[in-house]
């Protein structure tokens, strides 16, 4: 991490909800109009270049999406079954949100389900303070939102949150969206068995993994699409999981899985697109899981 910057991965992340946002998606209602705002402004320079593409090329974004055979739509999908899952535990009282890893996320910014919500945004220092300083003019509908600092190597995530206001005896959603798979499986039973010790039960967890994809199930262009991704962020994926594994972990730290979904499934129910589209090559799941 470099002082005052934010993460490849965490960058890459927001430039794909921007796109996504100027239309270049089969995802339906998906809007993120902070993404880019919150991006490094030469990055957001290449989201206003696409814009001014895509309005005056018809059709340009539909040739995208198929380029990258739906890949573009990752983000989308996963933040569209995340906030349905939030949307759910908030009809159920729940009235804290803990964002791990946030990077670029606009969710403090963007949903309309946060009127008495308490909001704790974890991540490391570099990419929060960059984060802060893009966002110190945006308000959030949140009745409090707090930027929790937090170097997972070296302090204690239970403690930091604790010390931030959250209430150990309220439930809470958890949010750890596209961070397990950049992590030993080791780092992700600690956070779990951490996130374990200081919420309640009937608390959620939202958590995203990636299985391994064999190279038959990945068709060519999205493939080296991929790479090509990988190799710019710099962060190898270290935590590639089956579904079986991920239960494991989750079960050990007495979280019992309420529904698992993979990307087909997550089209199924928020994308246009067509089933013989649907690809599910990246492996990704996400899993919502209910502590006990």
């Amino acid at each position: 991490m470099i002082e005052g910057k934010p993460s490849t991965t965490s960058t890459i992340v927001a430039f794909f909800r921007a796109l996504n946002t100027l239309g270049v998606t089969r995802v339906r209602a998906f809007s993120d109009p902070f993404a880019v705002q919150l991006l490094p402004p030469s990055v957001g320079k290449i989201v206003h270049g696409a814009q001014w593409l895509l309005e005056r090329r018809e059709g340009l974004g539909q040739r995208w999406w198929v380029s990258s055979r739906g890949f573009i739509d990752t983000v989308a999908l996963r933040s569209s079954a995340i906030d349905a899952a939030w949307a759910e535990a908030y009809e159920l009282g729940v009235r804290q949100l803990v964002i791990l890893g946030a990077g670029l996320d606009a969710r403090a910014y963007r949903l309309d389900s946060l009127r008495g919500v308490r909001v704790f945004e974890i991540d490391h220092p570099a990419t929060q303070q960059f984060k802060r300083a893009r966002a110190a003019s945006l308000q959030s509908p949140a009745e409090s939102l707090r930027y929790v600092p937090v170097d997972f190597a070296r302090d204690d995530l239970g403690g930091a949150l604790r010390n931030a206001g959250l209430r150990t005896d309220e439930r809470a959603f958890v949010i750890w969206e596209g961070v397990t798979m950049y992590l030993p499986h080791r780092a992700t039973a600690e956070t779990l068995a951490n996130l374990s010790a200081i919420v309640p039960s009937g608390s959620r967890l939202a958590m995203t993994y990636l299985e391994p994809a064999t190279r038959s199930d990945e068709p060519f262009v999205r493939r080296n699409l991929r790479r090509w991704i990988l190799s710019r962020s710099g962060e190898p994926q270290l935590g590639l999981m089956h579904r079986e594994h991920a239960t494991q972990l989750l079960e050990a730290a007495h979280f019992r899985p309420l529904s698992d979904e993979n990307r087909v499934e997550f089209a199924a129910r928020f994308s246009d697109e067509s089933p013989e589209e649907t690809v599910n090559a990246l492996g990704e799941r996400l899993v919502v899981a209910e502590r006990t």
